[in-house]
């Protein structure tokens, strides 16, 4: 095939590397929009994003219409970020024992990162019977070994979810979703670098045919 800067591009996008990327990273925004409704429907009962914004979930290609119904409901705008449920830490420890944390940045501060939170998710049990549970206590052998008591109760109050796209969840499913959607909440920005990351490499590919076929030409 006689090169050509159109052959040149053609052959980069068509590359592995590039569909890839390309198709991972469609992957990871379905399972970060899904994980957007388990946040919604299941951990806000208790928990906050203080760092994140009701209008940022449009970047996840919910609709905006959808936003600022669901940001009214909580006496809030768009611009506003996603309070706790609780007025106050006194009043969150008085319903569970413990201050439920702020979600915003959970995903990279807690010990373990995305693998713990994920795997804790799917590892509620009931205890043994030798094991003493306090009140407003459970049971879960992964929490248990980042904290002497774990206050957290089983959050899937359903066994699935049936996502807006039609799509049903089962446990295992939803902990992965809303995995994702934390990795997501803590580095919300991350989708436009990839994107103009992409950008510059095609750029860049198209430059570097245009040298080639420029210094061809010259004799």
């Amino acid at each position: 095939m006689k090169f050509s800067p159109q052959n040149f591009l053609y052959s980069a996008l068509l590359s592995s590397a590039f569909l890839g990327c390309f198709s991972s990273q469609a992957a990871a925004d379905t399972s970060t929009q899904h994980g957007f409704y388990v946040f919604q429907k299941v951990c806000m009962d208790c928990h906050g994003m203080a760092d994140v914004h009701y209008g940022d979930m449009a970047k996840l290609g919910i609709p905006l219409s959808y936003l600022k119904e669901w940001a009214e409901s909580r006496h809030a705008t768009l611009k506003d970020p996603i309070a706790s449920p609780f007025p106050t830490i006194e009043a969150a420890k008085a319903a569970y024992g413990d201050a439920p944390p702020d979600m915003s940045q959970l995903a990279r501060y807690i010990k373990g990162g995305s693998f713990y939170i994920e795997k804790m998710l799917k590892s509620y049990e009931p205890a043994p019977k030798d094991f003493k549970l306090g009140p407003n206590s459970y049971y879960n052998p992964v929490a248990l070994s980042h904290h002497k008591v774990f206050r957290m109760p089983y959050p899937f109050m359903k066994e699935t979810m049936t996502y807006p796209d039609g799509k049903i969840a089962d446990v295992p499913q939803m902990a992965q979703d809303v995995t994702q959607f934390l990795n997501w909440a803590a580095a919300p920005h991350n989708k436009n670098r990839f994107l103009y990351g992409t950008a510059i490499l095609l750029y860049l590919a198209v430059m570097l045919g245009l040298l080639i076929s420029l210094k061809k030409m010259i004799p």
